[in-house]
């Protein structure tokens, strides 16, 4: 829909106040607004459940390594995924001043 603002700058709703304000846009835009999230989310999640699908087999490794021990930490769960593809270098955070 491109970079559009579609509600004002209303304050916080108290006692019902602010649920009858009429939209800022009309049904078709509404509707439109509908259709993107809904194309949104679910490209979302076809792509999570392909990752998942073409991780299978860590995730698993990982799964049972965590039902036997229950916690792993960072440097070991990194470990265990760099057996199955390249794993990025771990950024250090550096505060801006």
């Amino acid at each position: 829909m491109g970079p559009l603002s579609l509600e004002g700058q209303g304050g916080e709703v108290f006692l019902g106040g602010g649920f009858m304000n009429r939209a800022e846009y009309s049904e078709e835009s509404a509707s439109r607004i509908d259709h993107q999230i809904r194309t949104i989310a679910e490209h979302g999640h076809q792509l999570a459940r392909q990752i998942v699908r073409d991780n299978r087999e860590v995730i698993d490794r990982l799964v049972d390594l965590l039902i036997e021990r229950e916690t792993i930490d960072g440097e070991e769960f990194r470990q265990i995924v760099a057996e199955y593809t390249e794993v990025p270098e771990k950024e250090q955070f550096i505060p801006q001043l």
